[in-house]
C-alpha cells in the first residue's frame, strides 16, 4: 500500500513489538494494511546497539522473561537467533551477590532479602485494599533500602507511585534468558517480512464519520480501523490529536498508566577486568552516615562473549540521574561498579552508553505502572471504541506489562479481534 492511493483497511500506528504482532496476525489473514512508524527503525523500544564491535547492548528489553511462556523463545529457534539457556536465572535474589560497605555478605541458607520480597508480597495478597506498594513495605527492616531499590527498578518507578495490586497481578515467574546478540536485533529479524513506512508522523486521528481520517507527515490515510500502539506518555501528552475526543473512561485510563523510568548505563571492559566466576548479579550499598553514595545500585557482569557491565537506575533517582546528563550517569555507573571491584576496576574500561528514556520523544519514559487503586485501568484501556478504535502494547496487558512478551500478545490479541470482526461485519 503507498499513500498515493490513500486507504487501507487497517492502520497501525508504531512498529514496535506489538504493531509487528498485529500485522503478522492480519497478514496472515490477508487483511490489507498499513505500518506507521515515526521513527527511522524498527521495534520500538527493543532497539539493540554495538558497544563495541560485535558486542550488543540493549537500549531497552533485553531479556526473553518468563521463558515457559514467552512466544521469544520460540521465535529465537524457528529463525536460529541464539539465546543464552544457561545463565536464565540471573535475578534470583538467592544467587545475586550482596556488598555491603564494600564487603560481600555471605547469607548462607538464610537470604534476609528474599525473605523481605517473599513478606511484602504475603502482605499484599493478604489486603484487598489497592493501596501503593510502599504502604505494604516494612521501613524498620534493616533490608529496606535494598528491597526499595529493587521494587522500583522492576516498576520503572518508586513503590509510593505503583498500584500494590497491579504489582502482584504481574507474572514474573519462571526464567530470564539473556540474549547475546542484541534481543532488538532479535526483534528486527523475527520483523523483516513486514512492511513499515518509516518517519512517518501521526498528527490527527479524525474519527467521527463512517471512516477513519489519520493525517501523518506524508498525508492523508482513509481506514476502516486503527490500532494504537504508541506509549500512555504519548497519548497523556496528546502528541496525537484524536478526535471526537475519546471516552472519559479511556481517558482516565490512559492518564492512569503514566510512563515510569528505568534506565542502563552499559560499560565495555577489556578481557582482564572480570573472571568467569564474577558473572553474575550485583546489589552494592552502605549504611554509613558520612557517605554521599549510600543508596543501593545494582548492575550485571557478563563476561560470556564480552566483558560488560551494565547499571539500572529507575524511577525518581533515575529521572533526576537522565536529567545530569550522560556524564553524571556514567560517573554514577563506574562508583558502583568501583564499589564492588575497587578503582583499578576502571583502568580496564573501553566504551560506554547510556540511555535516556525519560526524555525520550517517541516513548517519553521505559514502560507503563498503574497508579494506586487504578489497576483496573489496564482492562479499560485494552477496551476498543466502536469496533474502530484498538489499543495495543504493554499497557494494555493484564498479567504480563513492561514485557517485550506482553507487548507481542497484546498485538496478536488485536489482530485477532480484527479478525473476528470484519468476519462479524463490523466494518
Amino acid at each position: 500500500m503507498s499513500f498515493n492511493e490513500g486507504y487501507t483497511d487497517v492502520v497501525i500506528i508504531g512498529a514496535g513489538i506489538s504493531g509487528i504482532s498485529a500485522a503478522k496476525v492480519l497478514k496472515k489473514a490477508k487483511t490489507q494494511f498499513m505500518i506507521l512508524e515515526a521513527s527511522h527503525k524498527i521495534g520500538g523500544r527493543a532497539h539493540s546497539q554495538e558497544l563495541t564491535k560485535n558486542n550488543w547492548f540493549d537500549l531497552g528489553c533485553s531479556y526473553i522473561h518468563n521463558t515457559k511462556i514467552n512466544p521469544f523463545v520460540s521465535i529465537a529457534k524457528a529463525i536460529k537467533f541464539p539465546i543464552d539457556t544457561l545463565n536464565g536465572n540471573l535475578f534470583d535474589s538467592r544467587k545475586t551477590h550482596h556488598y555491603l560497605n564494600g564487603k560481600q555478605l555471605n547469607f548462607n541458607k538464610s537470604n534476609p532479602i528474599h525473605e523481605a520480597e517473599t513478606k511484602l508480597l504475603n502482605r499484599i495478597k493478604m489486603n484487598e485494599y489497592d493501596s501503593a506498594i510502599s504502604e505494604y513495605m516494612n521501613r524498620d527492616d534493616p533490608y529496606f533500602p535494598v528491597v526499595n531499590h529493587l521494587i522500583t527498578n522492576l516498576n520503572a518507578a518508586d513503590p509510593d507511585l505503583v498500584s500494590a495490586k497491579d504489582f502482584l497481578s504481574s507474572n514474573y515467574d519462571g526464567l530470564d534468558y539473556p540474549v547475546p546478540n542484541g534481543f532488538g536485533n532479535l526483534v528486527k529479524e523475527w520483523s523483516s517480512s513486514i512492511p513499515v513506512d518509516f518517519n512517518t508522523t501521526v498528527s490527527e486521528i479524525n474519527w467521527e464519520g463512517n471512516l477513519i481520517k489519520i493525517k501523518t507527515s506524508k498525508g492523508l490515510i482513509i481506514t476502516k480501523k486503527v490500532i494504537i500502539t504508541v506509549s500512555t506518555g504519548i497519548l497523556i501528552d496528546n502528541a496525537i490529536k484524536i478526535s471526537p475526543e475519546l471516552p472519559k473512561e479511556k481517558l482516565k485510563a490512559i492518564n492512569d498508566l503514566p510512563m515510569g523510568t528505568l534506565n542502563k548505563i552499559g560499560i565495555s571492559f577489556t578481557k582482564k577486568a572480570f573472571s568467569k566466576k564474577e558473572q553474575g548479579w550485583y546489589i552494592s550499598w552502605s549504611d554509613k552516615a558520612t557517605d554521599k553514595d549510600k543508596e543501593p545500585g545494582s548492575f550485571e557482569v557478563r563476561v560470556s562473549g564480552n566483558q560488560n557491565a551494565v547499571v539500572f537506575v529507575g524511577g525518581r533517582f533515575g529521572e533526576w540521574l537522565e536529567s545530569q546528563g550522560p556524564s553524571a550517569m556514567i560517573d554514577y555507573a563506574i562508583s558502583k561498579i568501583e564499589s564492588v571491584f575497587g578503582q583499578g576496576v576502571s583502568k580496564y574500561i573501553q566504551n560506554t552508553i547510556t540511555t535516556a528514556w525519560a526524555s525520550d520523544p517517541l516513548s517519553k519514559g521505559s514502560y507503563s505502572y498503574a497508579r494506586p487503586q487504578k489497576s483496573y485501568a489496564r482492562s479499560e484501556l485494552a477496551k476498543p471504541i466502536e469496533h474502530r478504535i484498538y489499543f495495543a502494547g504493554e499497557a494494555t496487558e493484564l498479567n504480563h506489562f513492561g514485557t517485550a512478551h506482553g507487548a507481542y500478545l497484546s498485538g496478536k490479541r488485536v489482530g485477532d479481534e480484527i479478525i473476528r470482526d470484519f468476519q462479524n461485519k463490523f466494518l
